[in-house]
């Protein structure tokens, strides 16, 4: 069991920004009546800690299930986050995040959330929002599928 606090934040619009991302792997995942997804959405993507799973790398899932009797094949997809602005971004993509609900009473209590805030913002601005103001994040998938 986990010690960390992670607060009392909300999820629910996180959910909702992440459904048309969800959907489209589901639908990338071509899943039959009687198989199941499975979303281990864990972890950065660089090198792990000593001891723990690489979920982004094809050889290391197959050598975690091939003992199971199973061959994982992986095919890598490129998504887009979209939200309608920056601020948007900021408050259901970071600040709702596991990660934002608890660093970012620390960062409060450093006096260094709004410093935070406006350099993630400005980032989100020159880097990802288009012309009509939306945020659109490319996002890389590992999608794995795992079959007997």
């Amino acid at each position: 069991m986990s010690d960390i606090d992670w607060g009392d934040g909300t999820y629910e619009t996180t959910a909702a920004d992440l459904l048309p991302a969800a959907r489209e792997l589901v639908d990338a995942a071509e899943v039959k009546p009687g198989e199941h997804v499975v979303d281990v959405g864990a972890g950065t993507g660089q090198n792990p800690a000593a001891g723990r799973i690489d979920w982004h790398d094809p050889a290391a899932l197959s050598t975690l299930f091939a003992p199971h009797g199973y061959q994982v094949t992986a095919t890598t997809l490129e998504l887009e986050v979209v939200t309608p602005s920056a601020e948007d971004y900021w408050d259901t993509r970071i600040a709702n995040h596991p990660l934002g609900v608890s660093t970012f009473p620390l960062l409060q209590q450093a006096g260094r959330l709004d410093e935070v805030r406006t350099r993630s913002l400005q980032t989100l601005a020159d880097n990802w929002t288009d012309t009509t103001g939306q945020v659109r994040l490319p996002a890389q998938y590992l999608l794995a599928t795992a079959t007997r």
